[in-house]
């Protein structure tokens, strides 16, 4: 189990959530990477615009959304960890065993149907043809060739291997603890790609982007991908 606090990041806009009627199903929304794993450095500078459109993808279809502090957030979870280690050893600890400890502690002082506690990391995902693919999405790669462009293109349509791309995770527990979901999208590529075909030998390196998560479409899609496991049990969201 790591910590880590939520970062910052630009905000991509989004649209007015609709207003969540009285009988709304309520969700306890916890900030990034505080559970599951640190936040990866390749995607700081965009995980506040993947918080929030998080946030208002859960709005949109209705949930009424509390979203809980980062520093209250990291406490929760300490203290549900150590009350696990306290239950059971730390031999017996688990991510999931702590996420079901914490949602039954925090039932104590918050009001909710659903805990949500997600975290962004990076997974191996496959490059053919030019596109990247990986948990349920599919990316273009971005490729500034080097000297012959034609055959950079036909090496480039041939070339197959794994990449780094960020997905998004999301756990939920009902208040009682129990699992109810866990889902995993695929978000962006942070990476471009340089091919240079000048010298004897081939050569092909991923290079960070310059900004990164500027598309909110593909944001939502990786993110609709992830609930979507939640949003079938809760059959859609709330009306």
């Amino acid at each position: 189990m790591l910590l880590a606090p939520a970062c910052g990041g630009g905000q991509a806009p989004r649209p007015d959530p609709r207003p969540a009627g009285p009988h709304a199903r309520r969700v306890l929304l916890f900030p990034l990477n505080v559970v599951g794993v640190e936040l990866p450095k390749e995607v700081e500078a965009g995980a506040g615009a993947v918080a929030s459109e998080l946030l208002g993808y859960l709005e949109g279809r209705g949930f009424a959304v509390e979203a809980l502090d980062p520093g209250a957030a990291r406490d929760a979870w300490l203290r549900a960890g150590a009350a696990l280690k306290a239950e059971v050893g730390a031999e017996k600890l688990s991510l999931e065993g702590a996420a079901s400890t914490l949602a039954r502690q925090l039932r104590e002082t918050h009001d909710f149907e659903a805990l949500l506690l997600p975290w962004i990391a990076m997974q191996a995902a496959r490059l053919k043809d030019g596109v990247v693919a990986w948990d349920g999405v599919k990316r273009r790669l971005e490729v500034a060739a080097e000297g012959r462009n034609k055959r950079a293109r036909w090496v480039l349509g041939r070339l197959e291997l794994w990449v780094k791309a960020p997905s998004l995770h999301v756990l939920g527990f009902s208040p009682d603890g129990e699992k109810l979901f866990e889902g995993v999208g695929g978000l962006d590529l942070v990476d471009d790609a340089e091919l240079d075909l000048s010298a004897s030998k081939i050569q092909f390196d991923m290079t960070p982007k310059r900004q990164i998560f500027q598309d909110p479409a593909r944001l939502r899609e990786g993110i609709a991908i992830a609930l979507e496991p939640f949003l079938s049990r809760a059959g859609g969201g709330a009306e």
